[in-house]
C-alpha cells in the first residue's frame, strides 16, 4: 500500500510531504516535490516502478551490432554539401 504524509493535511510539493512505500522491513520516504492525476497506466508504472505489481510484458531491447549503411553518397550529393 502507498500512503502520504502530510504536514497540512493536503499533498502538495512545498510542504515537505512524503511518499511513502512500505517493503517487508523498511518504509522508505520519498520526498513529493510536484501532484498530478495519474490516470490507470500511470498509476500502474507507479506501482511497477515500486515493485508493487509485475510488468504486463517486459522488451529486451534488440541489439543488432554495428549499424548497417542503407545507401552510399553519390558524388552529386557531396558536391551540394561543400
Amino acid at each position: 500500500m502507498i500512503s502520504f504524509k502530510s504536514w497540512t493535511g493536503r499533498v502538495c510539493g512545498y510542504a515537505g510531504d512524503e511518499l511513502i512505500i512500505p517493503n517487508d522491513i523498511f518504509q522508505p520516504r520519498y520526498s513529493i516535490v510536484s501532484v498530478e492525476e495519474l490516470d490507470e497506466t500511470g498509476l500502474y508504472n507507479l506501482m511497477v516502478q515500486f515493485g508493487k505489481a509485475e510488468p504486463l510484458e517486459e522488451i529486451e531491447p534488440e541489439v543488432t551490432g554495428e549499424p548497417e549503411i542503407s545507401r552510399e553518397l553519390d558524388s552529386e550529393d557531396e558536391e551540394s554539401n561543400d
